[in-house]
């Protein structure tokens, strides 16, 4: 009996000793793995730190953009004072690599993790569009009897029976040039909240205002009494054809700052500005296709109006001087008796360029 209890006896120490050194093998590696995760999640925070002090370089170039293109423009490159951001040291560069487009590299470097920030963004300014009198990426036609005061630039050929007072140059491309998905996003963004106008025709008569509208059809805008006066008060979109006192009465439409921009991409005129109106004030007439203007000018030199076609013609019948800039993607006509007088379109206009001008973020590569 004595022998099965120290028999037993030696079988419990042999399984203590077992759990005990099985438990200090389990314990051993139960430190070792938290010290390899703590240094872990050094590591971890390290990079952490590294990437908000690069993403800050990428803001900062960013926010100072606008006042740095020019430089960038002239030199191929900016290259930005280094800072201290996480125990981090932040270099920042900024590089021109054509056709509006450019490389921002943060890299925040550090004892404890680095991290390299790309981003390419486009910049759209389009200020050398209203720099001109006329800018055209395809032709340029000027009827006998009419002058051009301003600049002329253009891709195509010239055909100038009338007379040119100011530079004329062919270039090969006009940089840089809006793409029509751009621009009309640019636009369809200040009515994108709007319900569609339902009325495919406004009568001049009862409206005195309109705008912002959006217009998802064609629109055709008239007066049935004559001596109106129709003003702008926002952004006028119009997906189709639109129409401009092509019938009715003589009326008076005052641009007031504001642009119309008309999206149709079919055969034809996208916008007919008929002679039944007279126009006033500042503002922009836009489409992507082409564009008839016809109205009577009632502006003066202190006004600015920018009549462009992205891609079709910009044709310019107007009675009386226009003052601001014509430009089109394929031709521009003048005819007989007209004049075009380029003026410096003042603050406000609702066009992308000068301060107004926007960056466009493409990529955002972490390396």
């Amino acid at each position: 009996m004595k022998d099965v209890v120290a028999d037993q006896r030696g079988q419990v120490i042999a399984i203590t000793l077992v759990i005990i050194i099985v438990g200090a093998i389990a314990v051993a590696a139960l430190f070792a793995y938290l010290g390899f995760s703590l240094r872990l999640l050094g590591k971890d925070q390290g990079d952490v730190d590294a990437y908000y002090a690069a993403d800050s370089g990428i803001d900062y170039a960013l926010s100072e953009f606008l006042d740095v293109v020019g430089e960038v423009q002239a030199s191929g490159s900016k290259e930005f004072d280094t800072y201290e951001l996480n125990g981090k040291s932040v270099a920042v560069t900024i590089e021109d690599e054509g056709g509006s487009s450019y490389k921002i590299t943060s890299t925040a470097s550090g004892e404890e993790g680095d991290e390299t920030i790309e981003s390419y963004v486009l910049f759209h300014d389009y200020s050398s569009l209203v720099e001109g009198a006329i800018v055209s990426n395809g032709d340029v036609e000027i009827k006998p009897g009419c002058g051009v005061s301003g600049n002329v630039t253009y891709t195509g050929e010239l055909d100038n029976s009338g007379f040119i007072d100011g530079n004329v140059t062919q270039a090969d491309t006009i940089e840089p040039w809006p793409t029509t998905e751009f621009l009309s996003s640019y636009y369809l963004e200040a009515v994108d909240d709007l319900e569609p106008f339902a009325d495919d025709s406004i009568d001049v008569r009862y409206v005195d205002t309109i705008g912002p509208l959006y217009r998802d059809g064609s629109l055709d805008i008239w007066s049935a009494r004559a001596g109106e006066v129709l003003e702008l008060g926002g952004t006028v979109y119009v997906e189709q054809i639109l129409e401009v006192a092509q019938m009715g009465q003589d009326f008076t439409l005052d641009l007031n700052g504001q642009t119309i921009f008309v999206d149709y991409r079919g055969d034809g005129d996208a916008i007919r500005l008929g002679p039944k109106c007279t126009l006033s004030g500042s503002g922009c007439i836009i489409a992507v296709g082409d564009i008839r203007f016809q109205p009577t000018i009632g502006s003066d030199p202190g006004d600015f109006v920018l009549v462009m076609s992205l891609e079709g013609t910009v044709h310019l019948q107007p009675q009386g001087d226009f003052y601001g800039s014509l430009v089109g993607n394929v031709s521009v006509e003048l005819q007989p008796g007209c004049s075009v007088y380029h003026t410096a379109p003042g603050d406000g206009l609702d066009f992308v360029y000068g301060d107004s001008a926007l960056l466009q973020v493409l990529t955002y590569n972490i390396h």
